[in-house]
């Protein structure tokens, strides 16, 4: 019986993509899937919020008015789904932490900051996860500290 030839029989090819080893690039997404993309992390930011990071990837599907297929397709593992939350969230910090240290008064600033950040947080059961568990990504939230502390910095500074 004859065996199918797999990739990496095929010359030229290896395990890692390419001949040299490196991965090809990253093709854009279509737009019909970056709307996918986007409606899954906005259904998967509320379900997080409201039940955990362990909710189900169904009831995120049906929130965004996609099959599972979908989602597992866009984030094949439930970590990837909560890195590209998170980094939205810190991103949203950072903005936030950047605009109260812009503001005219320094105190009000950082109280203006820390308000948020509570609210934010009281609101958000997956966050909470994230951050009080430290059961779940360290590296994740090494990452989120490293782009989150300079803004932090700057706006404590300013209040000091």
């Amino acid at each position: 019986m004859m065996s199918m030839p797999t990739l990496s029989s095929v010359p030229g090819h290896t395990e890692m993509g390419g001949a040299d080893g490196t991965q090809p690039p990253e093709r854009p997404l279509r737009s019909d899937a970056r709307r996918n993309r986007r409606r899954i992390l906005e259904a998967a930011a509320s379900v997080f919020a409201e039940r955990g990071l362990d909710a189900g990837f169904e009831e995120i599907a049906h929130r965004a008015g996609v099959g599972v297929g979908t989602v597992y397709r866009r984030f094949p593992d439930r970590e990837d789904l909560i890195d590209a939350l998170f980094a939205e969230r810190v991103d949203g910090m950072v903005a936030a932490a950047e605009e109260c240290a812009a503001m005219s008064d320094p105190w009000t600033g950082l109280v203006t900051f820390a308000e948020r950040s509570v609210a934010a947080l009281a609101a958000d059961r997956g966050m909470r996860e994230i951050i009080g568990a430290g059961t779940r990504g360290h590296e994740r939230l090494a990452a989120g500290r490293d782009r989150l502390g300079p803004a932090m910095s700057a706006l404590v500074d300013r209040a000091h």
